[in-house]
């Protein structure tokens, strides 16, 4: 409901007598009786019924289906426990018969009551570490996206001066800590990296990950999976890394961007030239602090004694998406580049991109590849990499 009251519901239905011609506190949605549902809505738009009495859902569909049949070729139910899905009613030409089809399910598993993982003392936390300077634009994406994976993020501020720090304290989790960098506002990596380790030492009992702004990283139930993998291998003390591949995504950037739907959602096409050969990876470690070093920009974890484990996962690396909106970004991340890096050929693929020209130079040629494949397409001749993705991304964006 938005500060005036209004709403994307029309009505609620409820039966109960006392309940209705009222509304629902606090907003302007009125409570109608069931049987009203004829005259309430306009029979030339969409109609959907949101049920939240989900284990009446068989009642109830059967029920509104019998009364709206004559008015209407078809209604939307949207069920959104404990499978959410998107259900179909066709009353056919000759309304004489029901149809139900399901559209869409969105693949979850509710929670144990009490929850395990919320519940638990014992277990290790997710712990990410991030830096940002001036990420105004991702950083809304950003928080939606990973505050429910993490039990704590730290955010490395570099004197951001645009409303950064205004959209961490007011959209972020209480848990979303910000500290400034050791380098002010200049991206100096091997300081940066130094910065990072002594954070992820201060959380060594924990899951923890680097990943930039940019990085989204995707895997159903993370933070599930992660108290699994303690309770079931990490109770003899052992120490775990796991090698979690990115891939850069540059479009589709056709739609216009809104902040009121996931990122992942609406920029998902991946091109296969831009990613060929060994992807990058970033490092989910746990208890590997003591025994363990990042190599420069973190894309190398040296050590020894931990054990190797996959956690199908990967990373979403938004590069020139979305489109145009990051222009303005790439352009000066090149310029907090120092030239103690320049000379030890560090960031280099920042300080290339300093002027306007040549990004969009370099944005056109991204875009007339013939190899950019929409990750929600499983009709695409899928890669072999592609396969490890496909689920994960299902589940992101309720395909």
């Amino acid at each position: 409901d938005s500060d005036d009251g209004t709403s994307f519901l029309d009505f609620v239905l409820d039966d109960a007598q006392l309940k209705q011609d009222t509304f629902c506190p606090g907003t302007a949605i009125p409570v109608k009786p069931t049987r009203n549902i004829v005259d309430l809505h306009d029979p030339l738009k969409t109609l959907t019924i949101i049920v939240f009495a989900w284990n009446f859902y068989d009642e109830i569909s059967k029920n509104l289906a019998s009364m709206l049949k004559n008015s209407r070729e078809d209604i939307l139910f949207l069920v959104p426990f404990p499978t959410p899905r998107l259900i179909r009613a066709d009353f056919g030409a000759s309304n004489t018969t029901v149809h139900f089809e399901t559209l869409h399910e969105l693949t979850h598993q509710p929670t144990a009551i009490p929850n395990p993982i919320t519940h638990s003392n014992n277990r290790p936390k997710a712990v990410m570490i991030t830096h940002q300077r001036n990420e105004e634009v991702l950083m809304p994406f950003f928080i939606l996206h990973h505050a429910p994976m993490f039990d704590k993020v730290v955010l490395i501020d570099f004197n951001s001066d645009d409303r950064t720090l205004e959209i961490v304290q007011k959209y972020a989790p209480p848990s979303w800590e910000v500290v400034q960098s050791h380098t002010g506002s200049r991206f100096e990596a091997l300081k940066v990296d130094q910065q990072v380790m002594e954070i992820e030492r201060r959380h060594d009992d924990d899951w923890t990950i680097a990943l930039t702004t940019t990085e989204f990283l995707v895997r159903p139930q993370f933070r599930q999976y992660l108290a699994e993998t303690f309770h079931r291998q990490g109770t003899n003390g052992d120490s775990f890394v796991s090698k979690i591949p990115f891939y850069r995504i540059h479009g589709s950037n056709a739609r216009p961007l809104v902040y009121s739907a996931p990122l992942p959602e609406q920029r998902r096409v991946f091109n296969l030239k831009d990613n060929y050969g060994a992807p990058k990876t970033r490092f989910l470690h746990y208890k590997t602090s003591s025994t363990y070093n990042y190599t420069g920009g973190r894309h190398g974890y040296k050590g020894s004694g931990a054990k190797l484990v996959d956690i199908n996962a990967f990373i979403m690396k938004f590069g020139f998406a979305p489109w145009p909106e990051v222009k303005e970004r790439m352009m000066s991340v090149g310029k907090t580049i120092p030239d103690v890096d320049v000379r030890r050929g560090l960031g280099f693929q920042h300080t290339h991109r300093l002027n306007e020209i040549d990004i969009i130079e370099e944005f056109e040629r991204m875009q007339a590849s013939e190899t950019k494949l929409d990750l929600c397409d499983n009709k695409a001749s899928w890669v072999s990499l592609i396969y490890r993705m496909q689920f994960g991304m299902s589940c992101e964006v309720g395909r």
